[in-house]
């Protein structure tokens, strides 16, 4: 796998938790937003939208905000990698990617494993995850 994908990957995992608290706001934005009134026309409007029931606009506007579907696609093939996961693998991005304290020896040391267990199964866990994503094949990594 390439180093600019590894490196990709390992950014949204570390991001992960914050990527889901953005997920849940942007959707609250999208949901509560207010309609503004056009005092030129008498009429009341929500920015950015052509559509006047704003039921159907906030809906339409959650399906369709690029940013907020990418980021629910990140969050999607990184749990699904996650359900798989044993549990010294989940440990392991629960302490490299989320709580960000220990080198990466210490994470080996945490876990109790060589530097050379932690490292294969750090690259299983990236890899997983960009498979998932679609950003790799199998054949390229097999």
């Amino acid at each position: 796998m390439k180093k600019a994908i590894f490196r990709y990957v390992e950014t949204e995992l570390f991001d992960y938790p914050y990527t889901k608290e953005d997920i849940e706001s942007l959707r609250d934005n999208i949901i509560e937003a207010v309609p503004i009134f056009d005092s030129a026309n008498g009429m009341s409007r929500k920015p950015n939208y052509k559509i006047s029931d704003s039921t159907y606009s906030k809906g339409t506007q959650l399906l369709t905000n690029r940013r907020l579907r990418r980021m629910e696609e990140t969050v999607t093939a990184i749990d699904k990698v996650l359900a798989k996961l044993p549990k010294e693998k989940m440990e392991l991005v629960r302490l490299k990617y989320w709580e960000c304290r220990l080198s990466n020896h210490g994470v080996a040391e945490a876990l109790h494993v060589s530097d050379a267990t932690y490292y294969r199964w750090r690259n299983e866990v990236v890899t997983a995850v960009a498979i998932e994503l679609g950003l790799v094949n199998v054949a390229e990594v097999g």
